[in-house]
């Protein structure tokens, strides 16, 4: 009877650490994908307020800026991702 309990739940932590190991890709994988809109997004907004293609200096600044921001956002959720992947090894 020990033997079987004690095998149930080894089963059942393997599992939910399975689970938990794809979700964290997906997450991964979705974070990836959103920040890349956001930033295609960010460019087109900025060109769009300007009315004219290409972006003058002032707006390549604000461009930078935004882009830089966004991108260290995502490294920290990225890193976040990457602890939580790690400490499911």
């Amino acid at each position: 009877m020990i033997i079987l309990v004690l095998v149930t739940i080894i089963l059942f932590i393997f599992l939910k650490t399975k689970k938990i190991k794809k979700e964290t890709q997906e997450a991964a994988k979705n974070l990836k994908s959103t920040f890349d809109k956001i930033k295609r997004k960010t460019i087109e907004k900025i060109e769009y307020l300007d009315s004219k293609p290409g972006l003058n200096p002032d707006e390549e600044k604000l461009k930078n800026n935004l882009i830089n921001i966004l991108e260290k956002a995502e490294g920290l959720i990225a890193r976040e991702i990457e602890n939580i992947k790690d400490e499911l090894k």
